[in-house]
């Protein structure tokens, strides 16, 4: 490829289909709003759409892999392989004035909230565990249905 008649980043290098598969990639992380600071060990969340009266969505990060869910009142991260460090974790629409109960599988955790952020001591989340934040502040219903996306 010299670029005057191509392509000059030569996508067929990384692979015919590398540079398509990665756009539709993109579609994860933008609806859901994730972002991950392996540094500071917090992981955030912004949904943008719902199906029917939840949110839920795949996320990866280098260490782990798992699920996400925003229903009524609740938003859980499920851990499905690996291991998630976390110290912290915002959620868009979280009303850290209200209530708020973080569980580990069930147990409660000891939290603090601060600028919107829920933090708490560094721990791992390892496969198979779950995270739950619990506030009557989180709701999907402001969130766009998916099935009037145009």
């Amino acid at each position: 490829y010299d670029g005057a008649k191509r392509n000059p980043w030569n996508e067929i290098e990384c692979g015919s289909n590398y540079a398509r598969s990665m756009a539709s990639w993109g579609a994860v992380p933008t609806l859901s709003g994730f972002s991950y600071d392996a540094h500071e060990a917090t992981i955030g969340f912004a949904p943008k759409t719902r199906s029917g009266g939840r949110f839920s969505s795949f996320f990866s990060c280098g260490s782990a892999w798992g699920t996400i869910e925003l229903v009524e009142g609740r938003f859980t991260i499920e851990v499905k392989e690996g291991s998630l460090r976390l110290a912290g974790i915002d959620i868009a629409g979280l009303d850290a004035a209200r209530a708020v109960t973080v569980t580990l599988d069930g147990s409660a955790l000891e939290h603090r909230t601060e600028n919107g952020r829920i933090g708490f001591a560094q721990l791992d989340v390892a496969a198979g565990r779950s995270l739950s934040i619990h506030s009557a502040s989180l709701s999907s219903a402001g969130l766009q249905d998916i099935a009037t996306l145009q």
